[in-house]
């Protein structure tokens, strides 16, 4: 299973790739989010799974963005954030399955990492569950 890993920072995507090789031997790769912002999704659609911080750097939800092109094509996601995102009135019980607050869940993202479930199509659930730049009109 190939596996990209799009982070703000390329430390966090080394240590989050080396724990993928050993854990599994998965073949993965990691870009920083501008860059991929700057690509685009197209070339990277032959991934199977993503492995995806939420929001960029200035607070906006790429991430989720972009998982909602990668989910409709198929692609396993996983996404995780460090700053506090939620809403007013939701909690870490309300994200999906394949989401994660770092801070407090730093240990499930870990085991998740080496599950095989997934569950699909979470980006339109984290738009409700967390604060939410959309740039375009179909988040509306």
């Amino acid at each position: 299973m190939n596996v990209l890993i799009i982070v703000n920072h390329p430390n966090v995507g080394n240590a989050i790739s080396r724990y993928l090789s050993f854990i599994s031997q998965n073949p993965s790769v990691y870009i920083n989010l501008q860059t991929f912002i700057q690509q685009g999704s197209k070339s990277f659609l032959n991934y199977e799974v993503i492995i995806s911080e939420t929001h960029d750097t200035n607070d906006v939800d790429y991430g989720i963005q972009f998982g909602r092109v990668f989910e409709s094509k198929g692609v396993k996601t996983i996404f995780f954030f460090t700053q506090n995102y939620f809403r007013s009135g939701y909690t870490t019980k309300d994200l999906p399955a394949n989401c994660f607050y770092i801070p407090f869940q730093l240990k499930s993202f870990l085991n998740h990492l080496s599950e095989s479930e997934f569950t699909e199509k979470a980006s339109m659930k984290l738009e409700q569950v967390l604060f939410s730049n959309p740039l375009t009109s179909s988040h509306h």
